[in-house]
């Protein structure tokens, strides 16, 4: 899908958010607010407020990006497939690029993730893996951030999901390196394809979580 389609799909969603609600701010600015919001920090960053069955019903596939750091959120939709990787594109042109379930590299965040290797993550993976991520340092060059992670089971809950709530495992992966420890948590669906990720960009950006909101 190019750029301009995502942009005429999302309007599309915002022409049927409108005519839900009054109050509800236009799908785009949304979109656009809230990862602007990731590298401003505003004091009430926007959240996506579309209503529920219409973006489990939307014709075209979109993710919903949860920004911790800030509180915010945003929707992006596919705009390109390469082999086992999806970029996926917010409204103003901030992308995330997803392979194999997992975050492998931002860009319009501030400090972005430029591309990362990744361990094979799954819902019974356990023990220990490595992953380094590549970031651009002041020089303008790129560097390596390594880190050595820890997979253990979280055990079955139940993850939220807009509205409703479903089965899924947990799989933690506790990470530390030369550059700082972190965090990344996995939901997988009973079929053992990912939910949810909340997965760590960078310090500057924190923490994203992806969520497959279509099912």
């Amino acid at each position: 899908m190019t750029t301009m389609r995502l942009v005429g799909a999302l309007a599309a969603v915002a022409t049927l958010t409108a005519c839900g609600s009054g109050d509800d701010q236009s799908l785009l600015g949304e979109a656009g607010d809230a990862v602007r919001g990731a590298i401003s920090g505003p004091d009430a960053p926007p959240r996506v407020t579309t209503p529920p069955e219409v973006l489990r019903n939307f014709e075209s596939p979109v993710l919903l990006l949860e920004l911790n750091r800030v509180d915010g959120s945003a929707l992006v939709g596919l705009v390109a497939t390469n082999g086992r990787s999806t970029t996926w594109e917010s409204s103003d042109e901030r992308t995330i690029t997803i392979r194999n379930g997992q975050l492998a590299a931002t860009r319009g965040f501030g400090e972005d993730l430029m591309s990362a290797d990744l361990p094979e993550i799954t819902a019974d993976a356990r023990g220990r893996v490595v992953r380094d991520h590549y970031y651009l340092r002041g020089d303008e060059q790129t560097a390596r951030s390594r880190y050595f992670c820890t997979l253990t089971s979280g055990g079955s809950t139940r993850v939220q999901v807009l509205d409703r709530t479903y089965p899924a495992d947990i799989v933690y992966e506790d990470c530390e390196g030369e550059d700082g420890s972190f965090r990344n948590t996995y939901w997988f669906k009973p079929s053992g394809a990912m939910q949810k990720v909340e997965q760590y960009v960078s310090d500057a950006v924190g923490t994203i979580g992806v969520v497959d909101v279509q099912n």
